[in-house]
């Protein structure tokens, strides 16, 4: 589990504005999310090489697909079409 604290810091960090519990706790979910996805395809791209250890470098490679999943988890249908109209 992300310390729910260490989130919270981080986003008091970065505004103004009060954080809800609510949200942190959302944004908790996320950034777990985050990171499983990335693990799994990191070790896909570890297996894809034949090796038993993940590196950066196959972190890095999972960016899009990391932002897929993201997207198909945890973006509003309108949020997307507001964009695409840009």
């Amino acid at each position: 589990m992300i310390p729910k604290g260490t989130v919270k810091r981080l986003m008091k960090e970065n505004t103004d504005m009060n954080i809800s519990a609510e949200s942190v706790e959302k944004l908790v979910e996320i950034l777990q999310e985050y990171i499983v996805t990335t693990t799994k395809l990191a070790e896909e791209n570890a297996r894809k090489d034949k090796r038993k250890t993940i590196k950066a470098r196959d972190i890095e490679c999972c960016d899009e697909e990391r932002l897929r999943v993201l997207i198909d988890n945890y973006i509003d249908e309108s949020v997307l079409t507001l964009f695409s109209k840009n």
